[in-house]
């Protein structure tokens, strides 16, 4: 499952006090705060690891 299709932001929009990382494979937050700016940072972090994991892989691959 593609990274950015598995972690969801609730709730959706601005004006919340907090919000929340949804994890849609687990079905649990992975992780939440005050700021939904610090939510969208995580989520790109992990797409970002994911995309060097395949990077790297497909280097590896090529040797």
């Amino acid at each position: 499952m593609e990274i950015l299709d598995r972690y969801k932001i609730y709730p959706i929009g601005e004006g919340s006090d907090y919000y929340e990382v949804y994890d849609s494979l687990t079905k649990e937050v992975v992780y939440s705060h005050t700021k939904r700016a610090w939510c969208i940072d995580w989520v790109l972090e992990k797409f970002i690891q994911s995309e060097k994991s395949k990077l790297e892989t497909k280097k590896k691959g090529q040797k």
